[in-house]
């Protein structure tokens, strides 16, 4: 499994989310915006975009922290054990098995919290 896209997504997430966050404190410290004037849906909009990229965040570190896991296991010298072996020979399948709960997960949030959701957004 190549690790690199899963880095730069999580890296240009996090800088997306980062720097969304400076310039928009900045714009309203200097009340060139306020919540007032961007109303109620755009405020929606907006968490529902820094929901996403926390999402695509979350998804993105998955990889990384399954194969940092295997490789510091290894440098410790645990690569004989059968955890280890089988994690190493299953590292995509696992990450899949995680993606896998995180998605049940959402479906769960957005069923239980569809109307809420609904409700903001009319």
């Amino acid at each position: 499994m190549n690790i690199r896209p899963h880095i730069i997504i999580l890296g240009v997430s996090l800088g997306i989310m980062i720097a969304g966050s400076v310039i928009g404190n900045a714009l309203e410290a200097f009340r060139i915006i306020t919540a007032d004037s961007i109303g109620p849906k755009t405020i929606v909009v907006l968490k529902i975009i820094y929901f996403a990229l926390f999402c695509l965040m979350a998804f993105s570190a998955v990889p990384l922290f399954v194969r940092a896991f295997i490789v510091l296991q290894r440098r410790i010298g645990n690569a004989g054990l059968f955890l280890i072996r089988w994690l190493s020979a299953h590292e995509q399948a696992v990450v899949w098995c995680f993606w896998g709960i995180f998605a049940l997960g959402l479906c769960m949030i957005f069923i239980l919290a569809r109307d809420e959701v609904l409700s903001q957004l009319k």
